[in-house]
Parts: structure tokens; sequence; C-alpha cells
């Protein structure tokens, strides 16, 4: 930091300091107030950081004035301290946003005068005009708002608006029984801008009556599962005949293939896979050995894809039977136990399926 902006810095950083340390008051029954974990470990820490900062040893007094700040989030004091070092330190969001918070705080106490923060909202000014702001509404009160998975608050956030570094972010909200929503926004520096979100209402139904109680009914372990488990049925049914079918197909293609070997190796007189004639053909030799290799290729690539095909038609088969026998809550009733084995060699295939149903 240059000699004349830290000095500028060092200026405003002390009227801060004297004007809130001749307050030093908190939130009251009218503010926003938040719990406070430890005041007098966040008094001990803002003694600490006051030493610190008379040092120079400014991200040292940051991080005090944090501490003081994160064990008593209402104290004018500890926030007014802490966003003026970041401020300095040119963490202009984080001041921006400890500012905010202390001017809130203020203006929500009505026995302390307005103009006394008017200190703040300048080195509030100063911050956020090096960051973007985003104000954030939604059409459910209590939805759980983030900003790049940071959690911000909840619905409504409040009249002020979250400080944003300049560049790209995701907005999203959530609320119990509505369906999240998830937007792109782009901020430049010094620019505000506003997003509103409507969730929609979740077409989940609600939970049904037990009949002759007048409540909602508990459900049962294994209760609801009943779709899924269709649904997995079906979709691991249809992929195994998908698979069967292509291991059948590779069979009667490579069948074919193995017969045109079979019959190119009797008209060459050789004996296959050996095929020594085919070693240096001549003449007439030379089509016939170049049909015969191009056949046997064929037949390899085929048997191949036939045993892959059997392969994963048995284990789709055997994870359908299971997902049907060992379902939760299935065995409610007398339901199936099975066991599903695929097997598979040259040209002949299938699942042998073992069990009580």
């Amino acid at each position: 930091m240059h000699s004349h902006a830290r000095l500028r810095y060092r200026s405003a950083a002390l009227l801060v300091a004297l004007m809130v340390l001749s307050v030093g008051w908190r939130a009251g029954a009218d503010g926003a107030h938040l719990p406070a974990r430890d005041t007098e470990a966040a008094a001990r820490a803002f003694d600490i950081g006051k030493g610190l900062y008379a040092d120079h040893k400014l991200e040292e007094a940051r991080a005090a004035f944090a501490e003081a700040v994160e064990n008593d989030p209402n104290v004018v004091q500890y926030l007014a301290n802490l966003g003026t070092v970041e401020l300095g330190l040119g963490r202009n969001r984080d001041a921006a946003e400890h500012l905010t918070r202390a001017i809130e705080l203020i203006d929500d106490d009505p026995s302390v005068d307005p103009q006394k923060a008017e200190p703040l909202r300048r080195l509030r000014d100063a911050a956020g005009r090096e960051v973007g702001a985003l104000e954030v509404r939604v059409n459910v009160t209590g939805a759980r708002i983030y900003i790049d998975e940071r959690h911000i608050g909840s619905a409504p956030v409040g009249t002020g608006a979250a400080y944003l570094d300049p560049g790209e972010h995701r907005i999203r909200a959530t609320a119990d029984g509505y369906g999240d929503v998830t937007v792109g926004m782009t901020l430049e520096k010094g620019e505000r801008k506003a997003v509103s979100l409507t969730l929609p209402a979740s077409s989940m139904p609600a939970p049904a009556a037990r009949h002759g109680t007048g409540g909602p009914e508990v459900p049962r372990a294994g209760d609801g599962g009943g779709t899924a488990q269709h649904v997995t049925i079906i979709a691991g049914a249809s992929l195994t005949v998908v698979a069967l079918t292509t291991g059948i197909a590779a069979s009667v293609a490579s069948g074919r293939a193995g017969a045109e070997v079979t019959e190119l190796a009797g008209v060459l007189d050789i004996e296959f896979p050996a095929h020594n004639g085919c070693v240096a053909p001549t003449g007439s030799r030379v089509l016939l050995c170049a049909a015969l290799n191009s056949s046997a290729e064929a037949e390899r690539v085929w048997r191949t894809t036939a045993i892959a095909g059997y392969s994963v038609a048995g284990a789709l088969g055997l994870g359908t039977v299971l997902a049907g026998a060992l379902w939760p809550g299935a065995d409610e009733g007398g339901a199936a136990r099975a066991l599903a084995v695929p097997w598979a060699s040259h040209g002949v295939a299938g699942i042998a399926v073992v069990g009580a149903f």
C-alpha cells in the first residue's frame, strides 16, 4: 500500500475506532439480534485486536476482530473495526458486509442517533464501489438462498444486498415442498442488480390419511418404494433383452462367418486354423486365402461380441431379479427369493434362475 493511501486508510480507521469505542452499543430487543456464543471471549479478542492494530499488524488485528464478531455478532464496534481493517487490506467484499451489518444495528436501535452511522456508511460505500451488490427476492418466505453454494440467509433476506466480487455467480433458492431454482448472474465492479426467483410447488402428493384416525399415515419400511421398484425392474428387463438380442445376433453372424471359414478351408484343402497352405499363396489361392482370413477375423469379432452381449445380459438379468427379490420390504406377504447365474459358451448362452416364488 502506498504511503498516502495508507495514511488515508489509517485516518479513516482512527475515525471509526474513536466513534465506535466511545459508543460501544449492541443490538437491542428491536434490532436484528443474532445469538452470541461467548461475550467474554469476544471482549478479550477485541482488546487483543486493538493492540495489534496499534502495532500496525493489520492481518493479525483482522483475525482478532473476526474472532470477536464470531463470538458476539451484535456489538457495533466489533463489526465496525473488523470492516475498517478489511477495507484497508483490500478485502472489499468482507468489509462491505461487516460495515453494512454495523450500520443495520445502529439503524435498528431507536435510542441511537442515526447520524452516528454516517462515517460507517462512507466506508461501506468505498468498499461497495470495488465489488458488486445483488438483491435476491424469493416468492416463498423462509426459502434458503445460496450464492456460489454459500448460504447467505433465508427469504426475506432483508432490504440490503449481498456483496460479491466482480464476475460470474450462481444463485440458488430452495425450500421444503418446493422445487429448487438456480440462475446465473454476472456482476461488474460497482454494479448493483436485483433478481427475483419463483420456486415451483412440488408435484409430490401429500401423505394420505390413515382411515379412521384423521391424521397422516406413517409409512412403513418399504412403503412408497413400489414405483421405484417397478421402474428399476422394467428398465433392467428392457436392457437385458437388448443385450441378449445383441448376443444372439452376434452368435448368428459368428456362425455364418465360421461356416464360410470351413467352406474356404475345404476348397483350399487345408486344415484351419493352421491353414499352412495360406502362408505364401500363389495364383488363385491368393484371393481364396484373403477371403479365408477375412472370414476368420469376422468370426472372431462376432464371437467376442456375442460373449460380451451374453455377459451383459446375464449381469443385467441378475440385477433385475435381485431388485425384485431383495427390494426393501419385498419380503412382506411372501415375496420371492431368487438367484440368477449367467452362463455362456460358444454358440450357447443363457441365464439360470433358481429360487422360491
